[in-house]
């Protein structure tokens, strides 16, 4: 498929999310939550696109709702590339949460006088560690930077052919990030750092006991079969962190989903696209060749349209 062509179909696809939204009641999902349920949003992901693809819905009626909504991405989605590469990846990312707070349409440019993208990052440190923090309104996003670990946790040549499932098992003697500011040296230094972020950032709302809830991948196997390495052990990940914390843990299907029936409203499918779309567009303007929907664009069109959180009933068997 030509780029003129992909275009042409990411924006039909943007369009038809539009009228979605417009006719099957947007109000269901921009309706506050009633009073009590305030808390503290926060979705754990391995890649840039993961909360876009397979829970997007769900953040939209976080970020929508005014809720504390925390952003932590695990690794660079670097996919062994250059460094403009995964930035771009979080530029892409940020553009998602932009859209999501009605401030970006998908071509990358705010609405109301069409100058780029503008968020407040820095570089702060949280346990004496460097971190990538940027914020836009009443979200906040965390880039860990990690090394991509490839679908398998086999790694990249170009990042020394680790992963964070090789952390997880002890099969690595160390991560450090692709941006050379640091490394981990346990997977209990990975699971204590990141706990730190939010239980920081759950304690700006200025109430010291507001609740948190984590939304990540599903490591369990039967559940979730055939999901990426990453995306397990970002899962595990928040996982510990929930389990030593006594926070709440929502977490969701990945990969698999695209073979399992649609079960999401025309309205939710609408907010997954048009924040996906924000995504996808904004990697086509680093580079016309960086389009993540034009490689794959049937799955990719299959996870917009499903959501699924495993069942409190569920006991699983492969964690």
């Amino acid at each position: 498929m030509s780029l003129n062509l992909n275009s042409c179909y990411l924006q039909s696809l943007l369009s038809l999310a539009a009228i979605l939204l417009l006719g099957a009641g947007a109000g269901h999902h921009t309706r506050p939550e009633p009073a009590g349920t305030n808390r503290t949003e926060v979705f754990m992901v391995a890649h840039a696109d993961d909360w876009q693809l397979f829970m997007g819905d769900v953040a939209a009626k976080a970020i929508r709702n005014d809720k504390r909504t925390v952003f932590v991405y695990t690794t660079a989605t670097d996919a062994g590339g250059e460094p403009a590469y995964w930035q771009a990846q979080e530029r892409a990312a940020l553009a998602s949460v932009a859209f999501a707070l009605g401030r970006l349409p998908a071509d990358g440019v705010d609405q109301t006088d069409r100058q780029p993208l503008r968020v407040s990052c820095i570089d702060t440190q949280v346990m004496e560690r460097p971190v990538h923090r940027c914020s836009i309104g009443p979200t906040v996003s965390y880039f860990l930077r990690l090394p991509d670990g490839n679908l398998k946790g086999e790694g990249f040549a170009a990042t020394g052919c680790v992963s964070l499932d090789q952390l997880y098992n002890g099969r690595t003697a160390s991560l450090t990030r692709v941006d050379g500011s640091g490394s981990f040296g346990t997977w209990d230094e990975l699971v204590t750092f990141v706990t730190d972020i939010v239980r920081t950032e759950a304690a700006a709302t200025g109430r010291a006991n507001e609740p948190v809830r984590i939304h990540a991948p599903d490591p369990d196997t039967s559940f979730n079969p055939k999901d990426h390495a990453d995306h397990r052990a970002t899962g595990r990940l928040a996982a510990a962190i929930a389990r030593t914390s006594g926070w709440s843990l929502t977490q969701y299907a990945g990969y698999s989903i695209a073979n399992w029936p649609s079960n999401i409203s025309a309205a939710a499918f609408a907010d997954k696209a048009a924040l996906f779309m924000a995504y996808d567009r904004m990697r086509i303007l680093a580079n016309p060749e960086w389009s993540t929907y034009a490689l794959l664009p049937k799955p990719y069109s299959a996870f917009l349209s499903r959501t699924y959180v495993r069942p409190p009933d569920f006991t699983g068997q492969s964690q």
